[in-house]
């Protein structure tokens, strides 16, 4: 794909969801256990709760994109919102902002899990950005893409962190910082990189001059 578009609208629906799907299939449980010192049932049900806001915000947001698209809003609004909020808050899990304050760790995985979603949306802006016959193609390519970077993401935390010393089996609370934060910085650039991006909510074969230009 040589398209400026494929690239840069799908960025933040690769890195976040790969990120997400790592963290939830494999290294948040051990993250809460190592260093939130939760025990695995405590862990499973914070898990729960960041799986179940997943699942709703699939409905949460298409609903949101519709709502504000019959208002005028765009839904690179959402798109771009929804990465936001999601990097902020794997920032804060990153940093263990509510280290002091364990109970407000599973309300974090839950806004975290919940703005993750708003990825979805990349699939309706990146094949507006393409003619209809290649919709299948373009959808394929971007599936491939987000299990690749899942890929890349489950085996290089793996790696990272036995690069830090572990202790009673545990890996080092340092090296889930620093692999956090890593990725932090990554879904902050994809998440800039979008930023200035102008509305793609035009319909394919509309006139862009006759159609109604929604708020940013």
């Amino acid at each position: 794909m040589r398209s400026a578009a494929f690239w840069r609208l799908g960025s933040p629906l690769w890195l976040t969801h790969a990120v997400y799907q790592v963290m939830f299939g494999l290294w948040i449980a051990p993250w809460l256990v190592d260093v939130g010192g939760l025990s695995r049932a405590d862990a499973a049900s914070h898990m729960f709760a960041g799986t179940l806001a997943y699942t709703l915000g699939a409905i949460f947001f298409g609903w949101l994109a519709d709502w504000m698209g019959d208002r005028g809003y765009s839904r690179m609004g959402v798109y771009k919102s929804g990465a936001g909020i999601a990097a902020l808050a794997f920032g804060c899990i990153a940093l263990d902002v509510f280290a002091g304050m364990p109970a407000l760790r599973m309300p974090l995985l839950v806004l975290y899990a919940l703005a993750i979603i708003s990825g979805a949306l990349a699939y309706s802006l990146i094949t507006r950005s393409f003619p209809p016959d290649m919709t299948g193609r373009v959808i394929t390519a971007v599936n491939v893409a987000m299990f690749v970077v899942s890929f890349a993401c489950q085996y290089g935390i793996g790696v990272a962190l036995q690069m830090f010393p572990s202790a009673g089996g545990r890996y080092s609370p340092e090296g889930y910082m620093t692999v956090f934060g890593v990725l932090t910085l990554a879904q902050a650039a994809v998440f800039l990189w979008i930023l200035p991006m102008k509305n793609a909510d035009t319909p394919r074969g509309d006139d862009p001059a006759a159609a109604p230009r929604p708020r940013q």
